[in-house]
C-alpha cells in the first residue's frame, strides 16, 4: 500500500512538473515570437527614418535652388507630414509590441519563480533553483559523468577541482560558478529555462 501511495505520489509530481515545463516553454516561445515583431518593427521604423531623411534632404535642395517650384515644395511638404505620421504610427506599435513583451517576460519569470517548489520532493540541497539544475544535470548525483564528459552534480565540462563523492565542495564551486556568471542561482535557473544548459 505504501508503495502505491509514492506511486501516485511520484506521478502527481511528474504531472505538475511537466505542466510547469510546458507552460514555461510556451512562454518562452511567446517571447521569442515578439523578439522577430519586435524587430521587424524597428527595421520598418529605420527605413522610414532613412526616408525622411532623403525627403528632407530634397526639400532643403529645392527650398534652396534659385528658381525652385512651389508646387514640388508643397509636395514634398505633404510627403514630410505623412512620414511623421507613419513614423508616430510605428513607434506607438514599438511600444506597445515592447510591453506586451515585458508583460510576457514577468509571467514567464513568475512562472519560472514557481515551478521549481515542485521538485521539493526530490531536492539536492536547500536552495530550489540549484536543486533544479542539479536534478536537470545529473539527477543529483555527485559522481555523474555524461557523454562528452562533463562531471558532477553540476555538470562541469573541464576540471572540476573536487572529487565526484563530494558534494559539499562541487557544491561550493558550481554556487559560485552561479554567482559569477548569472548573479546567483535564480538567474542560472532562468537562463537554464530558455537553453536547457548552463
Amino acid at each position: 500500500m505504501k508503495h502505491l501511495k509514492r506511486v501516485i505520489l511520484a506521478l502527481c509530481l511528474i504531472g505538475f512538473i511537466a505542466l510547469g515545463v510546458s507552460s514555461i516553454t510556451k512562454h518562452d516561445n511567446k517571447l521569442k515570437l515578439k523578439d522577430v515583431q519586435i524587430k521587424s518593427t524597428q527595421s520598418d521604423l529605420i527605413q522610414l527614418n532613412l526616408k525622411y531623411d532623403l525627403l528632407n534632404t530634397d526639400l532643403k535642395k529645392e527650398l534652396d535652388s534659385k528658381d525652385h517650384n512651389e508646387e514640388k515644395i508643397k509636395q514634398l511638404e505633404q510627403e514630410k507630414i505623412e512620414l511623421q505620421k507613419q513614423q508616430e504610427a510605428l513607434q506607438a506599435e514599438l511600444q506597445a509590441k515592447a510591453d506586451r513583451k515585458a508583460a510576457d517576460l514577468a509571467k514567464l519569470q513568475h512562472a519560472a519563480s514557481i515551478t521549481p517548489t515542485a521538485y521539493a520532493a526530490t531536492s539536492c540541497g536547500d536552495n530550489q533553483y540549484a536543486s533544479f539544475i542539479y536534478q536537470h544535470e545529473s539527477g543529483c548525483r555527485t559522481d555523474a559523468v555524461n557523454s562528452i564528459g562533463c562531471k558532477g552534480i553540476g555538470q562541469r565540462c573541464g576540471d572540476l577541482p573536487c572529487t565526484l563523492q563530494d558534494y559539499a565542495c562541487q557544491n561550493n564551486w558550481f554556487t559560485n560558478y552561479a554567482e559569477t556568471r548569472y548573479n546567483g542561482w535564480y538567474g542560472a535557473y532562468l537562463f537554464w529555462q530558455q537553453h536547457h544548459w548552463w
